[in-house]
């Protein structure tokens, strides 16, 4: 596909967040849609960690740890927030790749 083809930048935005926009001629564009999705997919990914690890502090058992059952409860609550805005921008970047094929940059 040759930059200015809405379908080449549509589907390289599917896979890479930001590609479709490089591809473009947007290259500041592109890369700020990859920062921001990996941004929000490390810091998802991070909140499932903290929540997996409070998680299992919480099923030892241990008295001590019973207030580790909400921590671990907000850390997945965070992730799924980070993830919901993840697949926002998704979307919004493969709209945006397609709308733009054709501009130049």
């Amino acid at each position: 596909a040759q930059p200015g083809d809405p379908t080449g930048a549509l589907w390289r935005s599917a896979v890479a967040p930001g590609w479709g926009q490089i591809h473009n001629g947007h290259p500041g564009r592109g890369v700020g849609y990859a920062a921001v999705a990996g941004g929000l997919l490390v810091g998802a990914a991070a909140s499932v960690a903290l929540g997996m690890a409070a998680e299992s502090d919480y099923q030892r058992g241990d008295p001590s740890t019973l207030g580790r059952r909400d921590d671990a409860n907000s850390h997945y609550d965070r992730a799924n927030i980070l993830f919901a805005v993840l697949g926002a921008v998704w979307v919004g970047n493969v709209v945006d790749a397609w709308l733009s094929a054709g501009e130049g940059g």
